[in-house]
């Protein structure tokens, strides 16, 4: 567990600070209740989950690390298909939450902070003699993330060979997602979150202060190839609105 100032994930973007854990805390409260009061986002999880199952195969009696876990609503839909999962976040208050809301006993919520140090996932496993893992999910994560590079190669080396890394990130190939590089480009979300305040405009201006990772499918690709994986595959799912799913497989040596 990482308890530095590095855990809070404070940084600077457009001359604003910005503290994305600090973010997540202040919405845990309502966060997993999305998946059961919006049917939308119901149908977005279990078309991620159908998704990845195409390719991976059988769920039962693989072990998934769920990096950036939140409330922990991917990790038990992964345990209720038997697959044994290590969930990690950098806020604490979410992993409470999670092991309140969507407990079960394959699940192992963590709290843990990606900082400066790839190697620090890897420590944390093999404290708890966890071998090589089956595969990776992060669903919306690498967004945020202050280094996404240093976020891939930590999961990177808790990966078997063969193992895939799946994540969804915003996709830059629709108008909405086209609308919001604007707003960031201009910085214009910045005057109008203090415009429209609470309401969910303003919300939504506040959210592009910290989802700053819009990179182009290239981009993820290559830094998918930094970090050590074979080239990155973006598998087109209808119901993942305005993302891509992205898998970075572990080259076999």
């Amino acid at each position: 567990m990482r308890t530095t100032d590095g855990a809070t994930w404070l940084r600077t973007k457009w001359g604003l600070k910005v503290n994305v854990v600090e973010y997540f805390e202040n919405r845990s409260d309502i966060w997993s209740q999305r998946y059961h009061e919006k049917p939308a986002w119901q149908i977005r999880l279990e078309s991620l989950i159908t998704a990845i199952g195409e390719t991976e195969g059988s769920f039962e009696g693989r072990h998934f690390l769920d990096f950036g876990c939140g409330a922990g609503n991917v990790a038990k839909c992964l345990a209720g298909e038997g697959c044994r999962v290590t969930a990690v976040d950098a806020s604490e208050m979410m992993i409470q939450r999670a092991a309140e809301q969507n407990n079960n006993e394959l699940i192992d919520y963590t709290h843990f902070c990606v900082g400066d140090d790839p190697s620090e996932l890897e420590t944390l496993l093999q404290s708890r003699d966890l071998p090589l893992l089956d595969g990776a999910v992060a669903s919306s994560v690498l967004e945020y993330v202050p280094d996404p590079l240093i976020a891939l190669k930590s999961v990177y080396r808790v990966l078997k060979s063969d193992a895939r890394f799946w994540f969804t990130v915003p996709s830059d190939d629709t108008p909405r997602r086209q609308i919001e590089t604007f707003i960031q480009a201009t910085r214009i979300h910045r005057p109008l979150k203090s415009v429209f305040g609470l309401s969910k405009l303003g919300r939504f201006m506040k959210h592009l202060n910290y989802s700053t990772n819009r990179l182009s499918q290239q981009d993820w690709s290559d830094l998918c190839l930094q970090a050590g994986f074979g080239a990155a595959k973006t598998i087109a799912v209808p119901n993942l609105r305005h993302l891509w799913l992205i898998a970075a497989t572990v080259q076999a040596d």
